[in-house]
């Protein structure tokens, strides 16, 4: 603290007489007080900020911002692609714990022996009265749900009421993919319900593979029948017979029995099952029994693809993902890998087919 300068008595007699009788002292405290107000007003003002400072570190904090919101997006995105994987590796273990059981790989689905046109001798499907069930259903045990496996009634239709209530009752994370933004719904894109299982059904983003097997007809990538992408137009297979007469280890749906064994161009060259928007087809549901499989004859994120018709099951039903880049394919080996949409058409279709011997590589 200041030392308070002591005023000779002189002066302060003098000072006194100036200001008309007030006291000095009192004068000359008033005038120590200004003075301290004004230094402190000094210090005070040299501290602050100016408008043109405050908008500098504004504008800094903004371009940090846009420099990090990238990364942090990048990040979430590098974890939801690993659980991705994950979840997808785990499908691919569930199959083949089901061959290991029952030396066939399970049914895309019994569908087509419950329709009218169906061609299938009903004894050549090991399902009560020829219901309507999807491969989905069938794994369930190995996937730690045998407890709803076990409560299905396999002679009723999967969207009957009861088991419509079992399947639809919770969500089953296993074939929902967690990068897709639609992870919660239970229509496609346009609003439309998903076809031929249960209403309100979860939608089905990771699907099994039919290889080759063209949906009814040709596609817009694919315009040739009878070319590498279009090798059979059997898709309705109702084989009970091993080595089903179909170009992938699943039929598009149907009924086939296919073993590892009859996967001859190698395990860990074919595909068993990939991602799928699920929103972009009304045949995207979990339990659905027209498409619950996928074919090569659309390229993988297809540009031809047309979200605002999901009628059109021939340009949105083949394989895609919300993943930049790609998508995640299971091989028959239960192996995971991540396969560039920028493939070549033709080792994208060597990949999906079992048997065809052109054996090449994943990329």
């Amino acid at each position: 603290m200041a030392k308070r300068r002591r005023v000779p008595s002189l002066a302060m007699n003098r000072l006194s007489a100036d200001v008309g009788g007030t006291s000095a002292e009192s004068v000359w405290s008033r005038l120590n007080w200004g003075e301290s107000t004004m230094r402190m007003r000094r210090t005070t003002n040299g501290l602050g900020f100016t408008l043109v400072e405050l908008l500098v570190v504004i504008a800094i904090i903004g371009v940090l911002v846009a420099l990090l919101l990238p990364a942090v997006q990048q990040a979430r995105e590098s974890a939801r692609r690993t659980q991705c994987s994950s979840r997808m590796r785990q499908l691919g273990i569930a199959m083949q714990n089901y061959v290991e059981s029952h030396g066939v790989y399970p049914f895309t689905s019994t569908w087509a022996t419950g329709s009218s046109n169906a061609t299938c001798p009903a004894s050549a499907v090991p399902i009560p009265n020829n219901r309507a069930h999807n491969w989905v259903e069938f794994i369930l045990p190995y996937v730690e749900k045998q407890q709803v496996f076990d409560r299905i009634d396999f002679d009723q239709n999967n969207s009957q009421t009861g088991n419509a209530q079992l399947l639809t009752s919770q969500k089953f994370s296993f074939i929902t993919c967690p990068s897709n933004p639609y992870a919660d719904s239970t229509t496609t894109v346009d609003n439309a319900v998903y076809c031929c299982g249960p209403t309100e059904q979860q939608g089905l983003h990771y699907v099994v593979s039919a290889g080759t097997s063209r949906p009814d007809n040709t596609t817009p990538d694919c315009p040739s029948l009878n070319s590498f992408c279009s090798t059979t137009a059997n898709i309705w297979q109702c084989s009970h017979e091993y080595n089903s007469d179909q170009p992938g280890i699943f039929a598009l749906r149907g009924i086939s029995r296919i073993r590892n064994a009859d996967v001859s161009d190698g395990l860990s060259k074919t595909f068993l099952l990939g991602e799928r928007n699920a929103e972009l087809t009304r045949h995207g549901g979990a339990f659905s029994t027209i498409f619950p499989a996928a074919y090569m004859a659309q390229r993988l994120n297809s540009p031809s693809a047309d979200p605002g018709n999901t009628s059109l099951y021939r340009q949105n039903a083949g394989f895609s993902s919300h993943h930049p880049g790609g998508g995640h394919f299971v091989m028959a080996d239960s192996s995971v890998k991540f396969i560039s949409d920028a493939i070549d058409f033709n080792v994208y279709c060597l990949l999906g087919d079992r048997n065809d011997g052109n054996i090449v590589e994943a990329p």
